[in-house]
């Protein structure tokens, strides 16, 4: 017996009339409190947001490929390789007559 069959059993009737309205929906909301324990909504969003999490790690590594065959990077890469520019003399000095002009 699913979860909806137990709801015929109260259905107005004559001696529901009789009855005071929180008599009538108790049963009811008794098995809507069931739904949160329910495995099966839980499995629905877990499946949902791990699927929504692989398509996005998809379109990221196609991204990063399409990246690397054009030989582009965006702002988050050059973020990620700003610290590496340090090595390089001329660079170094470069930003610091840049930043020199910049602070005077």
């Amino acid at each position: 017996m699913g979860c909806l069959d137990g709801l015929v059993r109260f259905l107005p009737s004559k001696e529901a009339s009789a009855q005071k309205p929180y008599d009538s929906v108790q049963p009811i909301a008794h098995i809507a409190g069931a739904h949160a324990r329910h495995p099966g909504p839980h499995s629905d969003l877990r499946h949902f947001v791990e699927e929504r999490f692989r398509l996005a790690s998809k379109a990221l590594a196609a991204y990063k490929l399409r990246k690397m065959e054009l030989g582009a990077i965006d702002f988050t890469d050059q973020e990620n390789l700003a610290p590496e520019t340090r090595r390089y003399p001329t660079v170094r000095e470069t930003l610091a007559q840049a930043l020199e002009k910049l602070i005077f």
